[in-house]
C-alpha cells in the first residue's frame, strides 16, 4: 500500500480506470485511502508554495485550474487571472 504523504508528485497508474479508485493507499500510514489510475498526487509543500505559503490558496488555485481545465481554457486562462 502507498502511502500517499510520502509520495513524490507523480502520476499514478496502475489497476482500473481514471475513476475507478483501484489502487490502494494510506494518509500518513493511517488513514485508507484510494487512487485512481491516471490522477496525480501533489504534496502538501507544493500546494502551500504554490499558495504563497497558504495551504488553502494553493488549493483554490489547483480547484480554480481544474474548472478552468474542464471548461477549455487550460493553465494558461488560470495565470493570466493571477
Amino acid at each position: 500500500m502507498t502511502g500517499i504523504s510520502s509520495l513524490p508528485p507523480r502520476l499514478i497508474r496502475g489497476a482500473g480506470t481514471g475513476t475507478s479508485d483501484s489502487i490502494p493507499a494510506s494518509i500518513d500510514g493511517k488513514q485508507p485511502a484510494a487512487l485512481s489510475d491516471g490522477e496525480y498526487v501533489i504534496p502538501a509543500k507544493a500546494v502551500a508554495a504554490l499558495g504563497k505559503g497558504s495551504t488553502e490558496h494553493g488549493a483554490a488555485l489547483l480547484d480554480e485550474f481544474v474548472k478552468r481545465v474542464y471548461a477549455g481554457g487550460g493553465l494558461v486562462s488560470l495565470f493570466r487571472g493571477m
